[in-house]
């Protein structure tokens, strides 16, 4: 998993993920991950909740919905 920013409209964390010989971008708001969390910080919970995270974007892929709380994420793209 790759993060690629912060989508300040959005107010979520953009992330690359591989599935399939194919990438999608999913976005992980900071509610989920905390108030207004520091960037820093932000990246290494992303990458403490690596497994769940991707988990739950191939899920949203699949027409499926994750549990919670990884619920709160979305699909922005497929490649």
């Amino acid at each position: 998993m790759d993060v690629l920013g912060i989508e300040p409209i959005s107010r979520s964390y953009r992330v690359r993920v591989s599935c399939d010989d194919r990438q999608m971008i999913g976005l992980v708001p900071e509610t989920l991950i905390g108030a207004l969390p520091r960037h820093q910080d932000a990246y290494e919970w992303i990458a403490r909740h690596a497994v769940p995270i991707e988990a739950a974007l191939n899920k949203l892929a699949a027409g499926q919905s994750p549990r919670p709380p990884y619920d709160q994420l979305r699909l922005a793209e497929e490649s």
